[in-house]
Parts: C-alpha cells; structure tokens; sequence
C-alpha cells in the first residue's frame, strides 16, 4: 500500500496538472453516482474566475478541503475536526505572493487546519506550520492517484448503489465517457445524456456509444494469484481475458474459463496486469 499522503509527507500527491485533473474525474463520477447535487462529496469548478479553477471535497462530519488552480500555480485548504481550527499565520506560513488571492478567497471558509502549495517552479509540495495531527492524511487519501480511496468512500457512503472499479479506473486511466460507462457507474436508470452534459462541463473527454476498452493500470504487479487452472499456454495472445467484480468478489476468466476468483475488492487493476503479463509473455518470448 503507498504511505499516507500528509502536509509531512505530501511526496505521493500528484503534481498540480495530474492532481486538477482528478478533481474533474472525481466531481464526474461521484456526480454519476449521486444525482442529488446537494448531497455530493466532490465538485469541481472549472470557470470559478477569470484565473482560477477550484476543486472542493466535503463530507457529512464537517471534514472539507479546497483545491486552488491557477497559472500562478495550485493551493490546497483544508479543515479537519481532528485537526481543528488553526492559526491562519502558521498555516500559510511561507505561501507565495502569487499565491495569496487562495488565502484570501472567502468562499474557502474562515477555519483552516492545514494548507499546501506549489508554484511551475516547484519540484514537490510546501507546507505552512500545523499540529502533527492535523487530518490532512484523511482527506489527501482521496488524491494519490490511485480510485481505491474513492472507491472505499463510496462504499460506505453509497452503499450498494456505489460503482465496480473497472467504471471508476476507466475515467480516471483517461477513457471518455461513455453510455456505457455512465450506465455502470450510475445504474441502468442514470441519465445518460446529464452524464455526458456533466464531462462536458467539467472540461472531460466524452463520446456517444464508443466501445469500452479498461487499460490496466500502470506499476510492477505483484507476483500471479493462486489459480484454479493453468496459466495460459504460447497461444494466450490468440485468446482473451476478461477481469470483473460484482459485490466485492473479483474474478479472472481466460478463453472463456474461469482462472481465479477471489473476495477482494483491490486486486481488480492486479489480476489486469497479471492477465496482460501472461498474454504478452509469450509474444516477447518470441
């Protein structure tokens, strides 16, 4: 599992194009998947001025954090009850002039427990002063490029109505938004054309009935799970695979057979790179 992202530790949080770029995926697909606007976790406003684009998280137990973006570069401010309010003097402490118009904007709120930066110049996040503990870890969670945290979020949140991985990964891999992909997000009654209205709006790739192709995703799997069969044989590439998840139980199914199935909802992007391992292995080989 990668280290928890914190105002400490902020080495695992996108830069600030990539981390822009998932505001906008998050705000699409937690909009597909909760039509009541006032109940979303994640928006996003891709025109809040002339300058700037923002970004917001909150959730039901007063836990929000704001995200700034501008030419000037990019601004994250967050409140957390385990943090608590603290001084704005220590938290923005070091913030850039450029930066300033973020610490200034009322519609972020008059409480602050931690704040980070980073200009075109930087090469990794700032930090002001805040309390060791002061709840960063559980919001940034969200943002270290990786669905899961969404994904568990939703489950809680959602319950049942919260979306498979393959629907979220596909967005956030960079995928347009499809029918398809609307519909497996949001179920077989979502309205597809808000859907795409929304990705529209968001500034996101979308497209009218395209087919669905889920890439794996990217890093060193981990070594093969256990099988029920044999691994595929030097004419794998001649066959395909088929990765799924339904209630939590994800399931590897080669040629047709099914090859693993286990109750894990984080091994759907490993059993994907195993299986493409085993189909282009081969073909290397060669």
């Amino acid at each position: 599992m990668p280290a928890v992202i914190t105002t400490r530790r902020p080495s695992g949080l996108p830069a600030p194009e990539r981390l822009e770029q998932l505001c906008r995926v998050l705000a699409l697909v937690d909009g597909i998947v909760c039509p009541d606007e006032s109940m979303r976790m994640f928006e996003f406003a891709p025109r809040w001025s002339r300058t700037a684009r923002t970004g917001r998280f909150r959730d039901s137990g007063g836990d929000e954090c704001f995200f700034w973006f501008s030419r000037a570069g990019a601004v994250i401010v967050g409140y957390t009850k385990t943090g608590g309010s603290a001084d704005p003097d220590d938290v923005f402490r070091g913030l850039p002039a450029p930066l300033d118009a973020a610490r200034t904007e009322p519609s972020f709120g008059d409480e602050v427990s931690f704040a980070l930066w980073r200009t075109p110049r930087d090469d990794r996040w700032q930090a002001g002063k805040t309390r060791k503990d002061d709840g960063s870890g559980e919001i940034l969670r969200f943002y270290d490029d990786h669905p899961l945290g969404y994904l568990e979020l939703a489950r809680l949140v959602y319950g049942e109505s919260a979306p498979e991985m393959r629907w979220v990964d596909a967005l956030w891999c960079g995928k347009s938004l499809t029918p398809e992909i609307a519909r497996g997000l949001g179920g077989d009654d979502v309205d597809v054309k808000a859907a795409l209205a929304l990705a529209k709006e968001l500034g996101l790739p979308y497209a009218r009935g395209a087919p669905v192709v889920v890439p794996a995703r990217r890093g060193a799997p981990p070594p093969a799970p256990a099988s029920s069969g044999k691994p595929p044989g030097p004419a794998a590439h001649d066959a395909f695979f088929v990765v799924s998840m339904d209630r939590g139980v994800v399931s590897l199914s080669f040629g047709g057979k099914p090859v693993a199935s286990r109750k894990d909802a984080d091994l759907y992007d490993h059993l994907a790179d195993y299986a493409r391992r085993a189909i282009e292995g081969p073909i290397r080989s060669k």
